[in-house]
């Protein structure tokens, strides 16, 4: 594919092809066709040079924030990572931030971050789809939303008294504090990530008979939600709403979470940084995807040149 455009040739204007009035006809008509090689000249030198810049094959850039964009809040934005979104930006690309974090958080994140071009798209709390408005605020894409939350406050009604009774007879309850949600157990934090993997083994078997139940984890953090909806489903949706197919998508992430959208379904492009851990990595591989060298926002930028490049 080549990128084309209309480019603006420097013309004789009228004003000063009038100005040439007082000359002979055939002077007149001399000046007349060197301005018309001009532009043809200056015409296929332009084309040359449009033809020379290939369309950006990533059309979505969809990256989690911790873990992959950043490791900490003093991070900031890369140089190799800015010019990969300043490059894709300009050949019609887009970026989606796809985050565990809530609206609010993400954009405290964003603000630290320091980037100097801005998400098209955030997906929150591992579901939640928001776009920008023509007022310049954040707000819902379409009725994924509302559907989503719907789903996920029944599910927690439904199951609060077994997912309570639950939590309390985990083995390493004193190192477990459960968040809440209007009063409602809706995930869990670890002391370590050992615990954690621990608590998500004994979850995984007392939890097995409820139907439509299932967790996101990220490190300590264990999130409680409907199974339907997750970062590769959201991803999926938000594509559906934008219209783009999942051949110009480039997923990256880091950690348990980001799998869903990193298993080739929803992306076929995926990538993470090397301090991603190993499952993740397991999953990229699988999914022919790419394994970066460096880290965090270092390593997006890296695995957005590799799939220009391939």
């Amino acid at each position: 594919m080549r990128e084309t455009g209309s480019p603006e040739l420097p013309v004789f204007t009228q004003k000063y092809l009038n100005s040439i009035s007082m000359y002979p006809h055939w002077c007149r008509l001399v000046v007349r066709l060197v301005v018309l090689f001009v532009n043809i000249f200056m015409l296929k030198a332009a084309e040359k040079n449009n033809a020379a810049m290939p369309v950006s094959s990533v059309k979505l850039l969809c990256t989690d924030f911790d873990g992959t964009l950043v490791e900490s809040s003093l991070d900031r934005c890369t140089q190799e990572f800015a010019e990969v979104l300043s490059y894709q930006r300009k050949r019609g690309g887009s970026w989606v931030i796809n985050t565990g974090r809530s609206l609010p958080y993400t954009l405290e994140g964003l603000a630290q971050f320091h980037c100097p071009v801005s998400p098209d798209y955030i997906i929150t709390q591992e579901r939640e789809i928001y776009h920008l408005s023509s007022s310049g605020k954040w707000q819902d894409f379409g009725d994924w939303n509302l559907r989503c939350r719907r789903l996920h406050n029944e599910l927690l009604l439904k199951y609060q008294d077994a997912l309570e009774a639950i939590c309390k007879g985990l083995t390493h309850r004193s190192e477990i504090t459960p968040v809440r949600e209007n009063g409602i157990v809706s995930g869990l934090v670890a002391s370590s990530e050992e615990i954690m993997s621990q608590v998500t083994v004994e979850l995984d078997w007392a939890c097995k008979d409820l139907q439509g139940w299932a967790y996101q984890r990220n490190n300590v953090y264990l999130r409680f939600c409907h199974v339907d909806y997750h970062k590769g489903s959201a991803l999926k949706e938000l594509c559906r709403l934008i219209g783009f197919p999942r051949e110009v998508v480039l997923a990256a992430g880091d950690n348990f979470n980001d799998i869903a959208m990193l298993d080739g379904k929803h992306a076929a492009m995926c990538a993470c940084p090397a301090n991603a851990i190993k499952e993740v990595k397991e999953a990229v591989l699988k999914a022919d995807g790419f394994v970066a060298s460096g880290n965090h926002a270092l390593g997006v930028a890296e695995s957005v040149q590799y799939f220009l490049e391939r």
